[in-house]
């Protein structure tokens, strides 16, 4: 018997030659053998038995059912001999053994047989199991060592894809060749809230509801093996979609990708399970550096688009003020981010007359720099043709509603200074009023219509008129001298510059604007700037 079972590799074909062995030698006609499985024993040998299972019970020698507990239903099927198998204190199996036909049962020689037969077959059962069981890792061990060299060769592909149609064929290649399926899909919600699907997976309909279904496993999982109830079985079953691994960065899933049915129509094994869950952490992280290349580059083409805004706005504003009889003009431009929408212009009509003007584009950027450059074109062509400033906020507003957006808008304030007959004359389009001081007394200029870029026909603009005499102060700003903020989310206002103009109603233009600007610095404090500012200041001589 110890010859015949070292021949064997696996614990029941041992057993049952045993059991056979013994029926003959102890001339039994009926017998099997019983392993455990949890709290249950389950006949894995029956010889004239019907397959049985019945609950565990505790044996350690030799013995009769009916002195067993628990074993009763043995003796009724006419096995009531128990001969259990132990190695090392655990139990092995417990043969169950008819009468012998031989009344053998209480023979000394026949006890010393079975006691052998016992020892022999636990070490027997125990080795095969032993050397199952290293044979079973050797086969994990194998498989992992090929995993890990397909999964070294999938990061070492997908370490260069920098594009999304390259990770898509090579996933493609890679899941052909490791889980022998064309049919994929990677899933990847957007920032918008949309989903974005990439693959050979064709679904047509109701893809919507296929992709959030896909999305909403929380851990790798083959589809079939999902409870029939689940959620989302039907809904990917339908589908076709056989595997599901979800893309994780971080602790954030960050998409899934899914595979049909194998091309061969066999189902997926665990291992595969693992192999696509690791694959997927390859493609999360090439889709990342995708994601974040994209990102690289539109910095990168922003900032050289601020750059270029940036150089237009500082060539639209006049680096050094035209020579202005009469008039004593000092101005000041400040961008609260690399680009502003602030823009001022001081343009010389003649030796008596100045054109003054300050304007807030809505906008920010390229798009913003060249309106206000087409803006200044304009006005430079336009004040040369002797028209009113009204007829030039009106051709204004034209060329700003036919070349923008309708969201794009430009508050304008235009002053023509007569210096030979002390008067002014301006259009206020939608901008923050100027201030006029004359002696002690303050005006605010806001005669004037509807900012520029709104409405195509807007009602006439009306033309203020007003005098001006030695002395008399002007100051134009925008919006982010009288919004500025401190610390304590308090607005500057409009009070506050009034009263810093009359301050310095005998100083010059450069010494009003140099007050407004300290004055701004004390008041915002740490807090950064909100808005662009702008001022232009000027003193009548």
């Amino acid at each position: 018997m110890s010859s015949r079972a070292a021949e064997l590799d696996s614990p029941e074909p041992i057993l049952n030659a045993a059991i056979l062995s013994v029926m003959g030698r102890l001339k039994i006609r009926r017998a099997c053998v019983l392993r455990r499985d949890g709290r249950t024993f389950t006949s894995v040998i029956s010889k004239a038995v019907p397959p049985l299972t019945l609950p565990a019970f505790e044996i350690a020698e030799p013995s009769f059912a009916a002195n067993v507990p628990g074993a009763s239903q043995l003796e009724s099927l006419g096995v009531p001999w128990l001969i259990p198998l132990k190695h090392r204190g655990e139990l092995t199996a417990v043969m169950c053994l008819g009468p012998s036909l031989t009344n053998a049962e209480e023979d000394p020689e026949v006890r010393t047989y079975l006691e052998l037969v016992r020892t022999i077959l636990a070490i027997a059962v125990h080795n095969v199991e032993t050397m199952a069981s290293l044979r079973k890792t050797t086969v994990d061990l194998q498989r992992g060592t090929l995993l890990l060299k397909s999964l070294l060769e999938f990061a070492r592909d997908f370490s260069g894809a920098l594009d999304m149609e390259r990770i898509n064929r090579l996933l493609g290649l890679r899941l052909m060749g490791q889980l022998m399926t064309s049919a994929y899909v990677i899933v990847l919600p957007l920032d918008d809230q949309s989903i974005t699907m990439v693959g050979s997976l064709g679904i047509d309909q109701r893809w919507k509801e296929v992709a959030q279904a896909i999305l909403s496993l929380p851990a790798p999982a083959i589809i079939s093996a999902l409870p029939l109830n689940h959620p989302t079985r039907d809904v990917l079953d339908r589908a076709g979609v056989a595997m599901v691994s979800p893309m994780v960065l971080g602790n954030h899933v960050v998409g899934a990708i899914a595979v049909g049915p194998k091309l061969n129509v066999r189902p997926y094994a665990e291992e595969e399970l693992q192999f696509l869950e690791a694959a997927t952490g390859i493609v999360a992280s090439a889709v990342e550096n995708v994601r974040m290349q994209k990102q690289r580059a539109e910095m990168e083409r922003l900032k050289n688009e601020l750059e270029i805004a940036s150089k237009i706005q500082n060539d639209l504003l006049p680096l050094v003020l035209p020579s202005t009889p009469g008039l004593d003009v000092a101005a000041y431009s400040r961008s609260s981010r690399d680009v502003g929408g602030d823009y001022y212009d001081v343009i010389q009509l003649d030796e008596c007359r100045t054109l003054l003007a300050i304007a807030d584009v809505s906008g920010k950027g390229v798009p913003a720099a060249l309106l206000m450059a087409n803006v200044q074109a304009a006005l430079n062509i336009l004040a040369r043709l002797e028209l009113p400033p009204t007829k030039i906020v009106s051709e204004i507003n034209r060329l700003v509603v036919e070349n923008t957006d309708p969201e794009v808008f430009i508050t304008l304030f235009l002053a023509v200074i007569n210096t030979s007959t002390g008067t002014i004359e301006y259009v206020n389009a939608g901008h923050n009023p100027p201030i006029l001081l004359h002696g002690d007394e303050v005006t605010l200029l806001n005669v004037g219509g509807v900012l520029t870029g709104v409405i195509p026909d807007p009602p006439p603009y009306m033309m203020g008129v007003g005098g001006v005499a030695a002395g008399d102060v002007l100051v134009l700003y925008t919006d982010g001298v009288t919004e500025t903020f401190n610390e304590e989310h308090t607005e500057f206002g409009i009070t506050a510059l009034v009263d810093i103009v009359r301050g310095g109603r005998n100083d010059s233009a450069a010494d009003i604007r140099t007050a407004i600007c300290e004055r701004l610095r004390e008041f915002r404090g740490s807090r950064p700037s909100d808005d662009d500012t702008s001022i232009v200041c000027v003193r009548v001589l």
